[in-house]
């Protein structure tokens, strides 16, 4: 006796809500990327037009750059943990921005100060007393016996 099968059904269209999954590619990305004299952000993927974009300091001891759209469809607020540590203000005179050429990418820069200068000398001091000149090779640990 031979028992008749059905088919399998073929699946179905991909699920509405597996939309949500993707990432936001219209969303503006900001990349934070230090230069010895500055403290150096790229916003990428800026796509409101260049004229309604602001760039500014706000607040007092622990101030922060703030990135608004004059038509209110972007607004970011931008710490800098390195002042604030310091117990530095902001300066307005010590930022600087510029758009690249051709493109949606925002340069914003911040003037290191002589305080966060010399910390950071230090800290490249600290690092290199700590290798005492030898470069490290593969194997190579410390290995305190007791």
């Amino acid at each position: 006796m031979s028992r008749p099968v059905r088919p399998p059904e073929p699946s179905p269209s991909p699920r509405p809500w597996s939309v949500i999954a993707q990432p936001q590619l219209t969303q503006p990305k900001i990349v934070r990327l230090d230069q010895p004299d500055y403290f150096f952000w790229e916003a990428r993927n800026m796509r409101q037009p260049r004229a309604v974009y602001s760039v500014t300091v706000e607040g007092g001891k622990d101030g922060v750059i703030v990135i608004r759209t004059s038509n209110k469809k972007y607004y970011k607020r931008i710490e800098i943990p390195d002042m604030q540590r310091a117990g530095l203000p902001l300066a307005e005179a010590a930022l600087s921005h510029r758009w690249r050429a051709n493109s949606q990418t925002m340069e914003i820069r911040y003037r290191k100060p002589p305080q966060v200068l010399a910390v950071e000398q230090a800290a490249r001091m600290e690092r290199a007393r700590a290798t005492d000149g030898k470069e490290a090779r593969d194997g190579d640990v410390e290995c305190p016996q007791q």
